[in-house]
């Protein structure tokens, strides 16, 4: 029977590192002070990559709605400015109810 996955603050880093996903796992077990086979065992872990799986769907969450308030803020200003202008053109346009 397997021991209990027991995090540690390597592993933690580990997690963190394995998310961005810029780093080789052997470099990883270079900064975690570990050996590369360690890095691949913790990697290969039910518990890990399902901590890193829940990380990485509420790290796209996050960057959805990040996304999605960038868009509604680029809409709303589109708008605003559209409305700017056809104001600027009304009020520059001869008008016939000014006429007499």
């Amino acid at each position: 029977m397997a021991r209990a996955f027991a995090w540690t603050a390597a592993k933690a880093e580990g997690l963190r590192l394995e998310l961005a996903g810029r780093t080789s796992q052997k470099a990883m077990a270079a900064l975690l002070g570990t050996t590369r086979r360690t890095v691949e065992g913790w990697c290969r872990r039910p518990a890990f990559r399902a901590r890193l799986e829940q990380l990485r769907t509420e790290q796209e969450a996050q960057w959805k709605a990040a996304w999605q308030a960038d868009l509604a803020a680029l809409v709303a200003a589109q708008h605003a400015e559209h409305v700017a202008e056809s104001d600027r053109k009304w009020r520059r346009s001869p008008r016939a109810h000014t006429r007499a």
